[in-house]
């Protein structure tokens, strides 16, 4: 049986680019997939920042691969909603943004983890017991489950480091890479 992992938006972003394909690929004895909630589409098209910096994700076999996000049916939608409703309002103080909260509902109903570098998703996501991980420990499951190799991760990093994108600050991210990657 599969084991479903959710990417919020900024994780697609960060990673979607260097690893082709990413979602919707099974990998590992245990079967990882990863996939995005189909609110990621609507975020993307409504803001124009995002369509600039990430203008990538409209070639073909990015637009192909997101055309598989998770599914939830009957009941499902519908816990999904009250559950969205619940933490986005406990979670708007600190800075949890509508799409942040429902992929936390869409994790917390299904029970599956959620990547994220955002503080806020990784600290709510903490008070309601939804299991969550970095970008970076995700990055770590793939290399130990032969998905990826670890200059694949080297790659990454430096990109990200080049960008200016670091998903933590500086002195921060170094004790974690050498905590989570090089471990």
């Amino acid at each position: 049986m599969q084991k479903k992992i959710l990417l919020d938006s900024c994780t697609y972003f960060r990673l979607a680019r260097s690893i082709i394909p990413l979602l919707n690929i099974e990998f590992g004895k245990e079967k990882f997939c990863l996939y995005i909630i189909k609110e990621f589409e609507v975020e993307y098209n409504k803001n124009p920042r995002l369509k600039n910096k990430f203008d990538w994700i409209l070639e073909p076999e990015h637009i192909k691969e997101r055309q598989s996000i998770i599914q939830v049916k009957g009941k499902e939608l519908y816990d999904i909603e009250c559950a969205f409703s619940f933490i986005f309002s406990a979670g708007r103080r600190n800075g949890l943004s509508p799409i942040d909260a429902k992929a936390l509902a869409v994790a917390y109903i299904l029970k599956i983890p959620l990547v994220s570098d955002d503080n806020a998703v990784l600290k709510e996501g903490s008070k309601f017991q939804i299991k969550t991980m970095t970008s970076l420990e995700l990055l770590k499951l793939m290399v130990d489950n032969n998905h990826i190799k670890y200059s694949k991760v080297k790659e990454i990093v430096s990109c990200w480091a080049y960008e200016n994108e670091l998903p933590m600050g500086k002195n921060k991210f170094i004790v974690n890479v050498a905590k989570v990657v090089l471990k």
